[in-house]
């Protein structure tokens, strides 16, 4: 071979798509749950501190294991993980008795489409926290992510680390997110849906690099609604949710709504209910 036949064999080979072959496709859009996660996708819920993003996520997710509806939304059956970099296991069982506290008793559970990796329970374990920033962690993740559908990562702050030597403003620059959005773009070519919990900036939007908004199909941002008013009496815990992106989510889906988990005063189950009410800003 010569030197432009060598390099040719070693270059890719990309695959040129016409329109008419994209028109002719058979693939149509796919949800995780309608109108709102698109299946295979990446997805960014954030907001302040108390905001209740994690009771927001572990209702969703625990909706998405079961197939059941939350507030407006019905997902199909799946198989969820939970990533958590934060609460121990006793502090996840208390946030999950409080979801069972949502069904009827006659409510047939399946268990077994819901799991949890802790990191503080694999700490002594594996001698660190989990670090999606590093390669070492990606590929132990990758033998378990492989057999869940929705992955839900809680918090981004708890679960990546810069690297050592790194800059204080690290966090801010793009070269922040690329190890991460690498390993993610794989996951998405393979069909699995990431959600990712993050914290908001003093500024009011999230924290970190703008590049990570760029690879989102969805945007959430969660606002705090206090909830020592009067009307509120029985309001166990309140909020805004905002779109600020939502790729192939029709118009009607994308305003803005309160959620909020309500107390019912009963001694049978449910004991609490969530509450979806679409509002102005």
């Amino acid at each position: 071979f010569g030197k432009a036949e060598v390099l040719e064999q070693l270059s890719p080979q990309l695959n040129l798509l016409s329109l008419d072959k994209i028109l002719r496709t058979e693939k149509v859009l796919e949800w995780s749950v309608p109108n709102f996660l698109l299946k295979g996708s990446l997805n960014l819920i954030y907001g302040s501190a108390g905001a209740g993003k994690s009771a927001f996520v572990h209702a969703l997710g625990f909706a998405i294991s079961q197939g059941v509806h939350y507030g407006w939304y019905k997902p199909t059956k799946q198989k969820v993980l939970f990533i958590d970099g934060e609460l121990t296991i006793g502090e996840m069982k208390s946030r999950f008795e409080r979801i069972l506290e949502t069904l009827s008793s006659e409510f047939e559970l399946d268990l077994t489409t819901i799991n949890f990796l802790l990191s503080q329970e694999i700490y002594e374990t594996q001698k660190g926290y989990i670090n999606i920033n590093d390669k070492k962690w990606q590929l132990i993740l990758d033998k378990i992510i492989k057999d869940f559908d929705d992955i839900f990562f809680d918090n981004l702050s708890t679960l990546s680390f810069p690297p050592s030597g790194a800059s204080e403003d690290f966090e801010n620059k793009a070269a922040s997110w690329e190890p991460i959005g690498c390993w993610l773009r794989f996951w998405k070519s393979q069909n699995k849906t990431m959600i990712f919990v993050h914290h908001s900036a003093k500024s009011g939007t999230y924290r970190g690099s703008s590049k990570i908004a760029v690879e989102m199909s969805l945007v959430l941002s969660l606002l705090p609604i206090p909830v020592n008013d009067p009307d509120y009496n029985d309001t166990v815990l309140s909020m805004k949710i905002v779109y600020e992106k939502a790729r192939e989510v029709e118009a009607k889906w994308k305003k803005p709504y309160e959620a909020k988990i309500i107390k019912k005063h009963q001694t049978e189950l449910p004991k609490y209910k969530w509450s979806f009410k679409s509002i102005e800003i």
